[in-house]
């Protein structure tokens, strides 16, 4: 797989990812509903604006990002969550594993891509991802 294609396959799984913590700010249950809800859309939020960045990362590649809905659901490696309630304790799990899905793809495409671009694009990501990682490790004790 060459870069643009692990760009797509991360920007598929962004904005899968993105419509998971939407669906979790929904459908979240339990004593941290009134902490978790307001935050889980500031982090839809974020994610939202990491998928912009790494569509213009494709485009300034020369690449095309992909952009149907079937596409991401496709190339994503993160799976669409259900839409059912879920406590706050599984949101959490879900959220984490999220992040750590998208750290991995993020440390693969700078390790393997020979652009000092991609690499310099994808730092500020991986850092948010791994500090949002500490973060729900933290409220998982």
């Amino acid at each position: 797989m060459n870069t643009i294609e692990k760009l797509n396959t991360l920007l598929a799984s962004q904005e899968v990812f993105a419509s998971n913590l939407q669906t979790y700010h929904w459908y979240i249950k339990g004593k941290q509903f009134f902490t978790l809800h307001p935050q889980l859309e500031d982090l839809y939020d974020a994610m939202r604006d990491d998928f912009d960045e790494t569509a213009e990362l494709i485009l300034m590649l020369e690449g095309a990002p992909a952009a149907t809905l079937s596409d991401f659901v496709r190339l994503s490696s993160i799976k669409e969550a259900p839409s059912v309630y879920m406590s706050d304790d599984e949101v959490l799990a879900e959220v984490k594993k999220g992040y750590e899905e998208l750290i991995n793809q993020v440390l693969s495409l700078k390790k393997e891509s020979d652009s000092e671009l991609v690499s310099i694009k994808l730092d500020d990501m991986l850092t948010s991802y791994a500090k949002n990682v500490w973060m729900i490790s933290q409220a998982s004790r």
